[in-house]
């Protein structure tokens, strides 16, 4: 992990970091910039400058930014993980967004059926709100129907009665 914190911040951890953003360089030019080998620019005075992902890791680790992401983490752990009442309480929230025809042990909010009504009526929707071009496109599908049914009538016709002609004479006399 080459940096892990508030976006407004990345710049100028790398820039500290001993890394200089090219002229007139976007924020997330520089930052791709930095990770290739190739496009990186560090500047001058630096020489202990991290050019692998492993430098990259030791190196966040050891900053304030990495501190704090610690910091955040054991936080979030204490607050959240640890804590049976909010277990519970996310799984009530979990169970009141089930809807009530769908079987209480399936794992999806929605029943089939309500799913399946759900697409129809936005595929309505779509249609009455773009008319024209719904209904261009059904005449495009009638068109390309009509032409291969026209020609699969053809193909079989001809196909029938060279097979009939082929057929229906002895031997000697095809």
């Amino acid at each position: 992990m080459a940096y892990f914190g508030p976006a407004n911040e990345a710049r100028q951890y790398f820039i500290d970091l001993g890394y200089e953003p090219a002229n007139r360089q976007t924020t997330a030019d520089f930052l791709v910039a930095v990770t290739d080998p190739n496009a990186r620019i560090p500047r001058a005075l630096h020489t202990s400058i991290p050019r692998m992902a492993s430098e990259f890791a030791t190196s966040f680790l050891q900053s304030t930014s990495g501190t704090n992401n610690k910091k955040e983490i054991a936080t979030y752990r204490e607050i959240f993980l640890g804590s049976f009442e909010k277990g519970e309480s996310y799984k009530r929230s979990a169970w009141a967004e089930h809807a009530k025809r769908a079987r209480q042990a399936s794992p999806y909010i929605l029943s089939l059926t309500m799913q399946t009504s759900a697409v129809v009526i936005r595929r309505w929707q779509i249609f009455c709100g773009a008319m024209a071009i719904s209904l261009v496109n059904l005449l495009w599908v009638y068109q390309i129907s009509s032409l291969l049914r026209s020609h699969w009538l053809y193909w079989q016709r001809f196909c029938i009665s060279r097979y009939y002609h082929w057929h229906r004479f002895p031997q000697g006399l095809r």
